[in-house]
């Protein structure tokens, strides 16, 4: 079934792209055995030979509209940003591109370079071109890269008691990154929680968040009233061992 979807979305795409589109690269837990179907994202980087146009980018969100309302296989559960190919080498260089979220509202037109240093790295490591293509990607330095994770502490801290924040998905990142840390390769949600789970902190809500996946409903989102405090507890932990791994950042 997902070889079908990708197969139809890049028809899809041919028809409104053109010459202009070049590769649909795919990552995430389809890549790491961790995917399910109608469960989670399906993450993707649609790479261009150049920019997007008002046009273009119209069509773009017409098209997963569709998608989203009509649920044709699983194109539905597709996440991810329109970059042009030269991104993947200069990240920091301007251009007009389209992030498709999970959520409707978060749908925007991007100028900027909107993944992470690790997802880079992903990229490199497991990411697949579905049409084969060759692509070279800069992979960033251990500095970057370790400046990059403080950047994304920084902003869990900032936004943590944010109601529309979900605990889980702090609850991943934590255990992803110090899995990441630790073995220096990308790690599966299901793979980094359940390392973070036996070696770091034995907590019911961090063993539920090895198998939470959006669209989630409202009774996991709530049923846990300290889950919020168990996010702030694994933001606790992972500053506590950002030093071993030469990370430095102000008590905050």
């Amino acid at each position: 079934m997902l070889e079908e979807t990708l197969q139809l979305f890049s028809k899809d795409l041919n028809k409104i792209l053109d010459s202009k589109f070049f590769d649909i690269l795919i990552w995430g837990s389809t890549v790491l055995n961790d995917f399910t179907p109608h469960k989670g994202d399906i993450d993707f980087i649609v790479l261009l030979n150049s920019d997007l146009n008002e046009m273009e980018i119209s069509k773009l969100e017409e098209l997963h509209d569709t998608y989203r309302n009509e649920k044709i296989c699983l194109n539905y559960q597709l996440e991810g940003c329109y970059y042009p190919k030269r991104i993947l080498n200069e990240i920091d260089e301007g251009f007009v591109g389209l992030y498709i979220g999970t959520r409707r509202k978060g749908w925007k037109v991007i100028t900027k370079f909107e993944n992470s240093m690790l997802d880079l790295v992903q990229w490199k490591m497991n990411g697949r071109m579905v049409y084969g293509n060759s692509m070279e990607i800069n992979i960033p330095n251990e500095i970057a890269i370790n400046k990059n994770i403080e950047k994304d502490y920084l902003q869990w801290k900032k936004y943590i008691d944010d109601i529309d924040l979900p605990s889980y998905v702090v609850v991943q990142w934590v255990a992803r990154t110090l899995f990441f840390l630790n073995y220096k390769r990308i790690g599966s949600k299901t793979e980094s929680c359940r390392y973070f789970y036996d070696n770091y902190y034995k907590n019911e809500y961090v063993k539920e968040s090895i198998s939470i996946r959006s669209p989630v409903s409202v009774d996991v989102l709530k049923h846990n009233v300290n889950s919020k405090e168990v996010a702030k507890k694994c933001l606790e932990i992972i500053f506590e061992e950002f030093p071993k791994f030469g990370l430095t950042i102000a008590s905050t």
